[in-house]
């Protein structure tokens, strides 16, 4: 996208999404005044050191920086020590219905499916009974799967789908989730 001039190209060169790619950050980013330190920097290090598994929560309007600085972050972690999760609940949920309990199996199932692609280990008993469960709260066919799979697609991303688009999956999910949420929530932090 060519650098604005005029005040309408400024306006139809306006857009909110994050930057992502190397000349993005070389075109538009706007590096904080030498006085002060950078957040992420002191973030990046704080992560690289600890010994706890720590969670940071990033909170802002629609626009103000969050992705971008968080795909700053991503882009100077060492990849080989850590495992990058890029989530979007527009991507893996249907926005218009969808609730707390939706939300951490959906990120369960983002999170495996990483792990597997990088080749991550994951301990069977724990890597089985997800699944199972997971299988079992969607009420998926083993006649599915192979059909989806067929297709190309992950068992994570098929379940995703089927929560996604099906609203008495949804419903069966967040009724079998009451009793357990807690039980995911610590599987998924712990």
């Amino acid at each position: 996208m060519p650098r604005a001039e005029k005040l309408n190209e400024a306006y139809n060169n306006l857009y909110v999404e994050p930057l992502k790619e190397e000349q993005e950050f070389q075109e538009f980013y706007v590096e904080r005044p030498a006085t002060s330190s950078s957040p992420m920097e002191e973030l990046k290090d704080r992560i690289e050191i600890s010994c706890r598994k720590e969670k940071y929560l990033f909170l802002g309007f629609r626009g103000s920086g969050k992705s971008t600085e968080l795909n700053r972050l991503e882009a100077a972690l060492d990849k080989s020590r850590f495992m990058i999760v890029n989530y979007s609940i527009r991507e893996d949920l249907n926005v218009s219905d969808f609730d707390f309990r939706d939300f951490f199996v959906s990120m369960a199932l983002k999170i495996y499916d990483i792990a597997q692609a990088e080749g991550v280990p994951l301990n069977s008993d724990i890597e089985t009974d997800f699944l199972d469960f997971t299988k079992r709260i969607t009420s998926i066919t083993e006649d599915e799967i192979t059909r989806q799979r067929s297709a190309g697609l992950s068992l994570s991303r098929i379940l995703t789908l089927k929560i996604s688009r099906e609203a008495k999956t949804r419903e069966c999910l967040r009724k079998e989730l009451d009793q357990k949420i807690s039980e995911l929530i610590q599987r998924l932090i712990g």
